[in-house]
């Protein structure tokens, strides 16, 4: 029997594992799932020193991003009001004859998200972190300084 892989390649689980702490302080993490109740809202909501973030979690072997409309709205809709949305995304591929293995993740800002979905993480004005080596080498430091503004 072959196991389905989760949409987001395991990247909420990842993400809530190595950032349960931040500075000594734990972060209060809570996976959204809305898919009958409204549609858009991102897959995971982030508190930590009373700062939050909301992050919509993806996974892709290329370059392109399947993002629909609502999750680009909603993620606009957050940027007018203030609120702090991010787009992680795990590229990850094995070698083939036209590319290279990899293991990257992504974190693009929300308010970058109609571009993102429109041309890829090789898309014009995209503004992102990039970081390489898999989830072991990606450095969560860095991501806990850029989800929650350290």
């Amino acid at each position: 029997m072959r196991r389905n892989k989760p949409p987001d390649d395991g990247l909420r689980s990842l993400i809530t594992s190595h950032l349960k702490t931040i500075k000594g302080e734990a972060v209060h993490w809570q996976p959204i799932e809305t898919a009958l109740t409204a549609s858009g809202v991102p897959d995971l909501y982030g508190c930590w020193r009373g700062r939050q973030v909301w992050v919509e979690c993806k996974r892709t072997k290329a370059w392109s991003i399947k993002m629909d409309e609502f999750q680009v709205g909603w993620q606009m809709r957050l940027a007018r009001s203030g609120g702090t949305g991010f787009v992680a995304v795990r590229r990850r591929c094995v070698a083939g004859p036209r590319r290279l293995a990899a293991d990257e993740l992504y974190i693009i800002n929300g308010e970058s998200a109609p571009r993102l979905a429109a041309g890829g993480l090789r898309g014009n004005n995209v503004c992102g972190w990039r970081m390489i080596g898999g989830p072991e080498s990606w450095d969560w430091d860095k991501v806990a300084r850029i989800l929650f503004r350290t």
